[in-house]
């Protein structure tokens, strides 16, 4: 991933693709929509309010799908015009700990199977 630069995200459930920008990583990829457009799409994808919920998603990078589980945006980011969203891959990690977060591990295998 390289900052600055829009990615292809598809939800494993709806099909549905966006553009999102990778921002930086810190044991997993923060990424941002690239437009209004896209962070209207993203939101649909989460239930109303609950800023832990997680869904499954494919990235597209360099051509090749590659499985994810991408979180919704914290409270504190929503107020953002174009919030950062958490994005993990297999071995990713929240920094709690420095270990990969089993929640994440699961969304990203449901991915990986429907992808």
């Amino acid at each position: 991933l390289v900052p600055g630069t829009s990615y292809d995200v598809t939800s494993c459930y709806s099909g549905i693709a966006l553009h999102m920008v990778f921002v930086s990583a810190d044991g997993h990829a923060k990424m941002r929509p690239e437009l209004d457009w896209d962070n209207a799409t993203l939101r649909g994808f989460f239930g109303a309010e609950s800023s832990s919920e997680k869904q499954p998603v494919v990235i597209a990078i360099n051509g090749i799908l590659i499985a994810a589980s991408i979180q919704q945006a914290a409270p504190t980011m929503e107020q953002q015009p174009l919030p950062e969203y958490g994005l993990f891959f297999f071995g990713s990690h929240s920094g709690i700990n420095g270990i990969p977060d089993a929640e994440h591990e699961s969304i990203v295998n449901i991915a990986a199977n429907q992808g």
